[in-house]
């Protein structure tokens, strides 16, 4: 008998040799359920842009800003139906102006897609105080979740 094969007399060869088995098996599973359920960042890109999303991706918005002016970005339609907020909108300004009064940054809003489906997700850029007055800017994209 050739030393790579267990014995099948030999119980405690057979029982290291599944064991070793189940193992191997074990990890592949949990290596493609880990690339099956991790979530993609996708950058929505330009302004009225078509953005294809699967179940479970999250869909990153980063649009420019300035707080220091009273104005700030809100999601007007956010597709509720496929899409959800993963967390709050988070402002951040810019390194290279990060000490300088009055500089911008980057607003980031993460929506995770649950469900199939195509929505719009719509964003103002206006100040709280300025009711009935038409945003500054607006930023309109089509989702498709696959």
């Amino acid at each position: 008998m050739s030393p790579s094969r267990a014995d099948p007399a030999r119980p405690e060869a057979r029982r290291r040799a599944l064991a070793a088995a189940a193992a191997a098996l074990g990890a592949a599973a949990l290596l493609a359920a880990c690339a099956a359920l991790a979530p993609r960042d996708v950058d929505a890109g330009p302004a009225d842009s078509v953005v294809k999303l699967a179940r479970g991706d999250t869909l990153v918005v980063r649009l420019d800003a300035n707080p220091s002016t009273g104005y700030s970005w809100t999601a007007l339609d956010a597709a509720p139906a496929i899409l959800v907020p993963d967390g709050e909108p988070v402002y951040r300004p810019r390194e290279a102006a990060a000490n300088t009064a009055g500089a911008g940054g980057v607003t980031t809003f993460r929506l995770r897609a649950i469900s199939a489906g195509r929505g719009t997700l719509a964003f103002a850029y206006r100040r709280a105080w300025d009711t009935g007055v038409p945003p500054a800017r607006m930023v309109r994209y089509i989702v498709v979740v696959e």
